[in-house]
């Protein structure tokens, strides 16, 4: 290597090393030991870990001054085939505490465990100063291996600057939802979290609306989750929440969801200048109708999820048109491709009817997006009512991105066509997680 190189201050060689990638930092780092010095920060920038051995391996082979690099973390807390799962909370949680007490420099945290860890995993996110968006998913069943509201939510508001929170399958406490016990439908409930610490700010109550309380959150994500709890509609908020997406619970029928749903949102938005909402249940409450009277008056882009039901879907956008939105992403399933196609021609028509209609007159963006839920359903003939979308867009100058005309076969699956992630890991699940073997290696 030349001497000009060498001669480079550190930070500008770390300019030339963000540019390349992986591999090639890999490269570049066996060059010599300066070389390893200055690429080890880009080595350990992510790392993803699936499973308990691949965790166990990352402590082992590599040192802790290696693993304050690490700004995003990715962790799946899948267990040994032969472990029991009786010692998977206690396994999981010793594991955590050394992965956290080392990265304290991570800035993005996605963390699947395997039910509830113990309680000694909440005292480390409390010294974790960096870090701003974190996912909590529960990859066990639910009825066998629940995750607590109570830990992850002592959890959340231990994070000192949490601005982005996503939990996924968190199951309600005894201790905050005894009414739900032994009640049709049969919501499942965690017992025996009660020695769950208090929280220096939120004390005892550490219910799932205790999130709103979490002064510096800007985007909330909660999918797979009970939401009936009536302190959402309730408790004060002192987040100023950007961001919402709110998922419907699978006990619940899909009224009940929307229930849920539009009490959270007319609770949120006595504090919160919401932009965003993704939307996974019917809307019709009359309040969102009024441009004078809507607690979304900042509301701008709609995402329409897969779950919402095709046949609502022209309502829910009507119940929505006191907002300001100029932005509508639609999510279907490929196997609804047809029927949404129809639903988003008729609305549109409609906009041709009524030219003068304010919430007409704002939308400029229209996005639609097909989700592969099963590879092997065929798809179905879409392609003349999919066109007719795109032509009613070109005339009323509304642009996006839209699936590609496709030939009505089981194969071909186009790249844009994403597949549903799943609530929960099964053996042979397709992850985007890394074995240890992917992991970064030091040395010559």
């Amino acid at each position: 290597m030349s001497r000009g190189w060498n001669a480079l201050p550190p930070e500008m060689t770390l300019s030339v090393l963000e540019f390349l990638s992986l591999g090639d930092v890999k490269a570049f780092s066996v060059v010599s030991r300066l070389c390893r010095q200055l690429a080890v920060s880009m080595l350990f920038k992510s790392a993803k870990l699936d499973g308990h051995e691949a965790v166990e391996s990352f402590l082992s082979r590599f040192p802790s001054r290696c693993r304050i690099y690490v700004r995003s973390l990715h962790v799946s807390m899948r267990p040994n085939e032969v472990m029991q799962q009786s010692d998977c909370a206690s396994s999981q949680t010793d594991l955590l505490v050394i992965l956290l007490t080392t990265c304290t420099m991570i800035q993005s945290l996605t963390l699947y465990v395997f039910g509830s860890p113990q309680k000694h995993i909440i005292p480390p996110f409390a010294r974790l100063i960096h870090l701003t968006s974190l996912f909590i998913g529960n990859v066990a069943p639910e009825q066998l291996m629940p995750l607590s509201e109570r830990s992850v939510v002592s959890i959340a508001a231990s994070v000192p600057h949490l601005e982005r929170l996503t939990l996924d399958g968190i199951t309600r406490s005894l201790v905050h939802a005894p009414e739900l016990l032994a009640v049709y439908p049969f919501v499942p409930l965690v017992v025996g979290d009660e020695d769950v610490e208090s929280h220096p700010v939120l004390g005892s109550d550490l219910s799932l609306p205790s999130l709103l309380r979490i002064p510096t959150l800007r985007r909330l994500q909660l999918s797979e989750t009970h939401l009936g709890d009536s302190l959402w509609g309730t408790i004060p908020s002192s987040s100023d929440l950007e961001v919402l997406d709110l998922g419907s619970c699978g006990h619940e029928t899909p009224e009940f969801n929307m229930i849920c749903t539009e009490r959270i949102i007319n609770n949120l938005a006595k504090s919160s200048s919401i932009r965003e909402l993704f939307i996974n249940t019917p809307l019709q409450d009359e309040r969102f109708k009024d441009p004078f009277s809507t607690p979304l008056r900042s509301l701008d882009h709609i995402h329409l999820m897969p779950l919402l039901p095709v046949d609502r879907v022209v309502e829910t956008l009507f119940t929505l048109s006191g907002s300001p939105v100029h932005t509508i992403s639609v999510e279907c399933y490929e196997e609804d491709a047809l029927e949404m196609c129809y639903a988003l021609e008729d609305f549109l028509t409609m906009r041709l009817q009524q030219p003068d209609a304010p919430f007409y007159q704002r939308l400029r963006v229209m996005n639609l997006q097909f989700v592969v839920l099963d590879p092997s359903f065929p798809m179905s003939d879409h392609n003349e009512s999919l066109g007719q979308v795109r032509r009613l867009c070109d005339a009323m100058a509304i642009s996006g991105e839209m699936p590609p005309l496709t030939e009505p076969t089981g194969v071909g699956r186009f790249a844009e066509h994403r597949h549903v992630r799943k609530g929960w890991w099964n053996p042979g699940q397709d992850t985007t997680m890394a074995t240890q073997h992917d992991q970064p290696t030091l040395g010559y």
